[in-house]
């Protein structure tokens, strides 16, 4: 009798989970649309074009200033001293070094100003979106550009660019 009521318990709380779970309500947005239609989004995007421009000047001047020492160098005179040669490959090495150096810090640099100016942006679209799933009753949210199915009505991605007034 026993085995019979846990038998009967397990179906209705089955029944009941899933009807919970169908009462919550999901939706679906296009967080890149959404952030390539914002203002914000489009002026860090210029910025962080310029600064790559401005990496890039400075390490082509470098790369100006090591190709001279190279061409330099194999242009020594054949009886140029040991010392002399030697001089020069130390510097052309150090010069290498500190290119190597740059290109890497140059990285971490624009990284780091990706990080700055992208942060706050993301930030206020998921806020937004969590205002606008909240004010619509949605109690998931997902992204469209990693969801390969799901059903164009509960897609909001309109009512979030709305909020932002576009």
């Amino acid at each position: 009798m026993m085995k019979h009521k846990t038998l009967l318990f397990i179906p209705v709380m089955l029944f009941m989970c899933f009807g919970a779970f169908a009462q919550e309500k999901i939706g679906y947005v296009d967080i890149k649309e959404i952030l390539n239609q914002l203002p914000e989004r489009k002026q860090a995007q210029l910025e962080l074009e310029r600064y790559v421009d401005e990496l890039g000047n400075d390490f082509q001047a470098m790369k100006f200033q090591y190709d001279q020492k190279i061409e330099e160098y194999t242009h020594l005179p054949e009886n140029a001293s040991a010392a002399v040669k030697e001089n020069m490959e130390s510097q052309i090495m150090q010069m290498d070094e500190r290119m190597n150096n740059f290109q890497r810090q140059s990285q971490e640099l624009l990284d780091d100003k990706e990080l700055a100016l992208l942060t706050p942006i993301n930030d206020m679209v998921m806020a937004t979106i969590e205002k606008v799933a909240k004010k619509n009753g949605y109690v998931h949210v997902f992204d469209t550009g990693t969801t390969l199915v799901y059903p164009k009505e509960t897609e909001f991605t309109r009512l979030v660019l709305k909020e932002f007034g576009l």
